[in-house]
């Protein structure tokens, strides 16, 4: 009894180990980001202040006095269990609170392998040429990364940034919104900035630590 709590523990600190390595890395890609948009001629300067107050409030959350809750299983609708592939992981959630009483919840789900995917051998050819083609099918999906910062007297920030993995890879911010309302601001993170490998290192590392630490739902 005591030695599965013991190992329950330790998963615990583990998983808030690379929770908080993860934080770190989505506070360096949406602060690219910023970087990116403020040299953009494109965006309006309201637009360009809107991402700037959710990275520094990012910012201000990561490097606050919060607790980590969680990391559970991406709670999968039952229509869309069946768009899941096979070998596929389905997702983590993940929950700060702020001793405030901000809370930070991060989501992500898409193009992610399940523990093993990789070490499946088979002695058959033709389940061997299957198993590639399921891989190929998860690994050139987009991955969706959300994280939303609920404060309880103010705005709700919600940022949706998507990995596509088309090109050696593209970072997009598909969608902001602050408070519910749209923010028409989409900078991109490509593979030809010197920056990329390091940010995209620091958001992949975690996450694929997560599908091992962490079961799918599916």
């Amino acid at each position: 009894m005591a030695e599965a709590k013991d190992a329950q523990e330790q998963i615990k600190i583990e998983q808030e180990k690379v929770a908080r390595e993860l934080l770190d890395g989505l506070v360096s890609l949406q602060d690219t980001l910023v970087l990116i948009t403020e040299q953009s001629k494109d965006v309006g300067d309201e637009e360009k202040q809107a991402l700037i107050y959710a990275n520094e409030s990012l910012m201000f959350f990561a490097d606050s006095n919060n607790d980590f809750i969680n990391a559970r299983p991406r709670s999968i609708r039952e229509e869309d269990r069946k768009k899941i592939f096979s070998g596929q992981h389905a997702g983590v959630f993940l929950q700060f609170n702020a001793k405030d009483a901000t809370v930070l919840r991060i989501n992500f789900w898409g193009g992610l392998r399940t523990v093993g995917t990789l070490d499946l051998q088979d002695s058959d050819k033709t389940m061997r040429h299957s198993h590639t083609i399921r891989t190929d099918r998860v690994i050139t999906q987009k991955t969706h990364i959300n994280w939303q910062i609920s404060y309880p007297n103010g705005p709700t920030l919600d940022s949706w940034i998507v990995y596509n993995p088309d090109n050696q890879g593209i970072f997009s911010q598909s969608t902001l919104k602050v408070d519910g309302e749209s923010v028409d601001c989409h900078p991109h993170l490509t593979v030809d900035d010197s920056r990329f490998d390091q940010i995209k290192s620091g958001v992949f590392g975690p996450i694929e630590t997560f599908t091992k630490l962490v079961p799918s739902s599916v």
